[in-house]
């Protein structure tokens, strides 16, 4: 039980799929920039997950807070070991994992190529 106190209705968060053309600049070391849409003030956090070499690594993450409902952008910047393994290996399978303070996470799966 969360006591007698009515938390509110919680916040939504929707987040757009980063196209190609987002991914290859991530992968070229610019920042992503998410656009996310929130129904209420809270914290937003992003956080991309991947592996490199067989171990599980957070590859970027990023967080903003909105101060009120509507649309942030989080921008997030890869690892430098994330961009080596991407030079190497030519591409990298990531989950990116987009939530707010009190809400379900969004999940996505992606995979930033480099330029090859």
């Amino acid at each position: 039980s969360r006591g007698d106190v009515d938390p509110g209705r919680r916040a939504k968060v929707s987040v757009r799929r980063p196209t190609a053309r987002q991914l290859a600049r991530l992968a070229s070391g610019r920042a992503l920039s998410l656009r996310v849409r929130v129904t209420k003030a809270c914290v937003v956090r992003a956080t991309l997950r991947g592996r490199i070499a067989g171990r599980g690594r957070t590859l970027a993450a990023g967080r903003k807070r909105a101060t009120r409902a509507g649309a942030i952008t989080v921008k997030v910047r890869l690892s430098g070991s994330a961009r080596r393994a991407i030079a190497r290996t030519g591409s990298l399978k990531a989950v990116l994992k987009v939530t707010a303070t009190g809400t379900r996470p969004r999940v996505m799966t992606l995979r930033i190529k480099g330029s090859r």
